[in-house]
């Protein structure tokens, strides 16, 4: 994919739309977790790629695309939100809203086990936006801690204690998500998607 952006920084617009195509719907994805504003973050989105396509012959070399188009994407929305709302929250700030999610159909879910995920979204509601958004980047991503600390604007280390933080606040949850695993209600890899899309907490 690197290969790409070396090619939009020599002028291929056909890699522009390739890196677009595979990226758009990751980025759609991540920008809602900030704003749930959907034309702003189409625009984001537009403004990001025109900008690229704008200054390619200044681009510098890039480790990973997906990161610096999330990173990118970050910043701009929260600068439109505090925009909107004539406030300020800088982006390594605590205050600023991480969409993380849980959904499960209830017509699936007997009483027993929806006392349970009740108990889940409690915990997982307790966690900071800044924790939500680095569990939903490891494991929902698949992110390593570099790319992490692109995103995050953070240092590698600063990465890795907040998602040992993390990790740690959700110990907790252990024997929850056993209990629904062994209820045969979902798996695993169900389970944390589950967990990290589509409510806001």
């Amino acid at each position: 994919m690197n290969k790409d952006w070396n090619h939009i920084r020599r002028g291929d617009n056909q890699a522009l739309k390739r890196v677009y195509e595979s990226h758009i719907q990751l980025l759609l994805a991540y920008g809602q977790k900030f704003s749930k504003d959907t034309n702003l973050v189409e625009d984001a989105i537009q403004e990001i790629f025109t900008s690229i396509w704008t200054n390619r012959e200044n681009l510098s070399e890039v480790q990973s695309i997906k990161a610096y188009l999330m990173s990118s994407l970050k910043r701009k929305i929260i600068r439109k939100v505090n925009s909107s709302y004539h406030n300020r929250v800088d982006s390594t700030d605590e205050n600023y809203i991480f969409d993380a999610a849980i959904y499960i159909d209830d017509e699936n879910v007997n009483d027993e086990n929806q006392e349970k995920i009740a108990i889940l979204k409690s915990k997982i509601d307790q966690l900071s936006h800044r924790q939500k958004e680095i569990i939903y980047l490891k494991y929902f991503e698949g992110m390593d801690y570099e790319e992490i600390a692109q995103i995050m604007n953070m240092q590698y280390q600063s990465v890795r204690n907040l998602y040992s933080r993390a990790i740690s606040a959700l110990r907790t949850l252990i024997s929850i998500i056993l209990i629904i695993l062994f209820s045969k209600m979902i798996t695993y890899s169900q389970l944390w998607s589950l967990l990290l899309v589509n409510i806001t907490l």
